[in-house]
């Protein structure tokens, strides 16, 4: 099953964490630091680099936290399926 982005309305992903352009063609994945980013234009062709598991959780959970982490359950940070993944919310400092 494949879902746009909310945010990006030219990109689809799947829970299995794989990104596609309008033109339904996939898009490359790269490290970054400890994460996985993927690449996307937006409409006035600027880009921005995000990353794949936020790019799944949101895509694929209704309501997600606004302040949270992600942990990869398994520790495979390159594993970004929706299965694969749990918020951890962040401590607010007071």
């Amino acid at each position: 099953m494949v879902f746009n982005i909310t945010e990006f309305s030219n990109y689809e992903v799947t829970k299995g964490g794989i990104v596609y352009n309008r033109h339904h063609k996939p898009i490359r994945r790269k490290w970054i630091g400890n994460n996985i980013y993927t690449c996307i234009y937006y409409i006035n062709k600027k880009k921005r680099f995000v990353r794949v598991d936020k790019l799944v959780y949101q895509t694929y959970v209704q309501n997600p936290p606004y302040d949270y982490e992600l942990e990869h359950i398994n520790g495979d940070e390159a594993n970004c399926n929706l299965e694969n993944l749990k918020h951890i919310p962040l401590n607010k400092k007071e």
